[in-house]
């Protein structure tokens, strides 16, 4: 399941930064085949870590969900043309990482929190066993 779209991609970057990123042909418009790759890539990704406390896919999904997953198809786009974290602006490099280092917190449940539309699981619960009375204990079977 896709966590964003194309439009959540056009609004954060802007439609001719997204035609940048993803017509390598030279067409004039998007390539929504590349763009879909990105987007399901980046959502892939996304639940790597949050399957360990949440059901994958989530639904609905939450507006964090959301937006770091947009902000994830946009740097693997940015990579796939060759764009170099260690050179010119390193914004997007330490955006991703930033993320990365959140869906961490996330998978191991420290107080990072995917948004209001997902409550965080309360964490394991004991096992409680519920049976009736004992007939044969200690005190019934005195004398036996």
């Amino acid at each position: 399941m896709a966590y964003c779209t194309q439009q959540d991609l056009v609004d954060r970057i802007g439609e001719d930064l997204l035609k940048e990123l993803t017509d390598r042909e030279g067409e004039g418009e998007v390539n929504e085949t590349r763009l879909a790759q990105a987007i399901a890539a980046a959502s892939a990704e996304v639940d790597s870590y949050v399957h360990k406390l949440y059901p994958a896919p989530l639904d609905p999904v939450p507006a964090r969900i959301q937006a770091v997953t947009g902000d994830i198809a946009i740097y693997r786009l940015m990579v796939a043309i060759g764009y170099d974290a260690a050179s010119a602006d390193g914004t997007w490099a330490l955006l991703y990482r930033g993320i990365i280092d959140w869906l961490k917190q996330v998978a191991k449940g420290e107080g990072a929190d995917i948004g209001q539309d997902n409550p965080a699981p309360q964490g394991d619960q004991p096992s409680v066993l519920v049976a009736p009375a004992r007939i044969f204990g200690r005190d019934t079977m005195q004398g036996f």
